[in-house]
């Protein structure tokens, strides 16, 4: 689990050729098997989570926020695992690209998790 595969490190290296690329596209890959992310799941609501800023502004600009997060998450079990499979990944697909984005390793020094509402909890209207 959490591996490192000659299948992520291709997939990665398509999505990070296409960043580069003239149109710059939006890249979605399934990265993550059904397992890792049940394993990242159960790792992240065992975890403290604070209602998020209600509101943030920026330059006369309102973004409104409804979920709940973890910041900065630790890097413990799953996380450790899963950011160094992240970091090897990119770098490795990185490196055969005509302008690697990655010139060297490196680490990821925080991430967030946010746990937002569910639809059906918050939509659902009976008759």
């Amino acid at each position: 689990m959490f591996e490192v595969t000659a299948a992520k490190i291709a997939a990665t290296r398509r999505s990070l050729a296409r960043m580069q690329g003239q149109d710059k596209g939006v890249v979605s890959l399934s990265f993550f098997s059904d397992e890792e992310v049940q394993v990242l799941r159960e790792t992240a609501l065992r975890q403290e989570f604070r209602r998020a800023q209600t509101e943030i502004k920026h330059k006369n600009r309102s973004v409104f926020q409804d979920f709940d997060v973890c910041f900065p998450a630790p890097s413990i079990d799953a996380f450790e695992v899963m950011a160094e499979q992240l970091e090897a990944t990119l770098f490795a697909a990185s490196q055969s690209l005509p302008h690697p984005p990655f010139c060297e390793p490196f680490q990821l020094n925080d991430f967030a998790i946010q746990n937002y509402p569910s639809w059906r909890k918050r939509y659902w209207y009976s008759s």
